[in-house]
């Protein structure tokens, strides 16, 4: 394997006006590019480079269920980095790799995702569950990002297998590229509980673009409305919690989920402890 490890600067430069660039100095603590040296490459193999990878990884990724590759491609989204690679699953798959840092307090993220011949029954996301969790899937995580579920053209957050559902928005059609941005507000240092606010975005190609040119800012998201237009936001979702263990521990499973979707392409898996942006991969220099 060839990893590289990329360091955030402590301190930006000085510049008259904000400069938005796509730098992978401003990537998060976890980054997976899914950058690769060989096509095809089969997941775990010796000839596989997973991406310009950060610290923060306990384990190389592989497949628990179905048929999933590291492919040399690019889900394409103008205005934010992509690596040259994606990692592809057909019918039902879970690719999963290992967390090796354990975060609390306020956690951004986001995901790339593609899902050709979308289905009703379709289901794209990102999961976090425990290591025995067995099968892995949106019901048996402890947080789920789906950018689309079960029974809906609409995407959903689950908690503990309890979804909360997108009810409003526009699909994402199939080959449509979607960016995921996901936040977790206070969230718990393990064994301990908090009162956690947990939200989703989902963003088509024109308005990442758009929102990373003013740097993805959440009040900016926050304000848009619900549509496929570019200075509006496909999906919204917001769930708050009470009472609850809900954690991102070193350990859990990180896992790609796919079914009843043809074929899913997944790209730049990104957590953060500073921002949406951060997570995003937008760089955003002030004076």
């Amino acid at each position: 394997m060839i990893y590289s490890t990329l360091k955030i600067p402590s301190k930006l430069t000085a510049l008259a006006c904000i400069a938005i660039t796509t730098s992978l100095l401003a990537s998060p603590a976890v980054y997976e590019g899914f950058d690769m040296e060989t096509f095809p490459a089969q997941l775990g193999s010796d000839d596989a480079r997973f991406g310009e990878t950060s610290q923060g990884w306990h384990s190389d990724w592989h497949s628990m269920e179905g048929n999933s590759r590291m492919l040399r491609d690019d889900l394409a989204i103008d205005g934010l980095h992509s690596a040259n690679g994606l990692l592809s699953s057909r019918g039902k798959a879970v690719a999963v790799r290992q967390l090796d840092e354990t975060f609390s307090g306020d956690v951004f993220g986001s995901f790339r995702v593609r899902g050709a011949r979308m289905r009703p029954n379709s289901m794209l996301g990102l999961l976090f569950a425990l290591p025995g969790a067995d099968p892995v899937n949106p019901r048996s995580s402890l947080i789920s990002f789906l950018a689309a579920r079960w029974g809906s053209e609409l995407g959903a957050v689950l908690v503990g297998g309890r979804p909360a559902q997108v009810e409003s928005g526009e699909a994402i059609q199939g080959n449509e590229t979607a960016l995921v941005l996901w936040k977790i507000e206070n969230l718990a240092e393990p064994g301990r509980t908090s009162h956690p606010v947990i939200q989703m975005w989902i963003l088509n190609e024109e308005q990442a673009t758009h929102f990373a040119a003013s740097g993805m800012q959440e009040t900016d998201l926050n304000g848009a409305e619900l549509g496929s237009a570019k200075d509006q936001v496909m999906q919204y979702v917001r769930v708050a919690l009470r009472d609850s263990r809900v954690t991102l521990a070193r350990g859990l499973i990180v896992s790609c989920f796919s079914n009843e979707a043809g074929k899913a392409d997944f790209d730049e898996i990104r957590i953060s402890r500073e921002s949406l942006a951060d997570a995003a991969g937008v760089l955003q220099s002030a004076p």
